[in-house]
């Protein structure tokens, strides 16, 4: 059972008509229902392709929809109720069942392509694309570099959100020896375009990532790919003066644009 009320709410608006549906007619298309930020509910049905859609269909359609209006502040949670076929425990044959999926907005607003950047001290650069999958899935992808020396890292794990709290558990680390903790965030603030988060206590730095336009990418690539992907990557998405070196032979160097230079002696001084 959710935790949550507003997910409790939307079991409790979406069951009963599955149920009687399901009674009556042994069978429904996909149907789902959300809650605005102000609190109002609101249900919704998706029409297919043809007069007999598929119901994968129709769940794609109102996902896409939901998650959507999510990243615009339009709903804070949202449901969909489906009609699927299980095998009850001690039974061989199948039988109709009723499967909701219930998620509130940190989620649905999280999932997508993000990407951060950082200058560790005058000399080092860190840039990093990171992945966030509807499924709890996360991909991250880092590159390191100072003069002369660039060092990429990958990393995949689960992600998830309670309670506003941010969570990251890598599973596996490719590109370096360290062992990666596991990170837990506030998250702060969220829109279209960028996603600020704080450490869970204390009123320690805050850390701004930024969300990319390219899609979702469940490959599996070389560190090679990855390495001149995230490159490129970094580069379209660059907002903060720091600039790749002119090519060359050999690794590529970051040179700081002197804004930064002299943002970065500025900020010394007031401290």
């Amino acid at each position: 059972m959710p935790r949550h009320p507003d997910l409790d709410a939307l079991l409790n608006n979406l069951l009963p008509f599955a149920e009687r549906m399901l009674r009556e007619h042994g069978e429904f298309y996909p149907f789902g229902g959300s809650i605005t930020p102000d609190g109002r509910h609101i249900s919704i049905g998706a029409k297919g392709s043809s007069d007999r859609p598929k119901s994968r269909e129709i769940i794609d359609t109102m996902t896409n929809e939901f998650r959507s209006q999510a990243s615009e502040g339009k709903i804070r949670a949202a449901g969909i109720c489906f009609d699927v076929r299980i095998v009850p425990p001690g039974q061989i044959d199948k039988t109709d069942a009723i499967q909701l999926a219930l998620e509130r907005e940190g989620g649905a607003r999280i999932v997508g392509v993000w990407y951060c950047e950082a200058l560790r001290d005058t000399l080092h650069h860190n840039g990093g694309r990171l992945q966030y999958f509807p499924d709890g899935l996360f991909i991250a992808d880092y590159r390191i570099s100072s003069p002369g020396s660039e060092q990429y890292v990958r990393t995949r794990g689960r992600w998830g959100v309670d309670d506003n709290v941010f969570t990251e558990t890598a599973q596996y680390v490719a590109g370096t020896d360290e062992s990666i903790p596991k990170l837990a965030r506030r998250v702060v603030a969220i829109d279209r375009q960028k996603m600020v988060l704080a450490p869970v206590a204390g009123d320690g730095a805050r850390f701004t990532v930024w969300r990319g336009k390219t899609k979702l990418d469940h490959q599996e690539h070389s560190m090679k790919a990855t390495q001149k992907k995230l490159l490129a990557e970094l580069e379209a998405m660059h907002m903060s003066g720091f600039r790749p070196a002119s090519p060359g032979p050999g690794p590529v160097s970051w040179r700081l644009d002197s804004r930064v230079v002299q943002a970065a002696i500025n900020s010394a001084k007031k401290k």
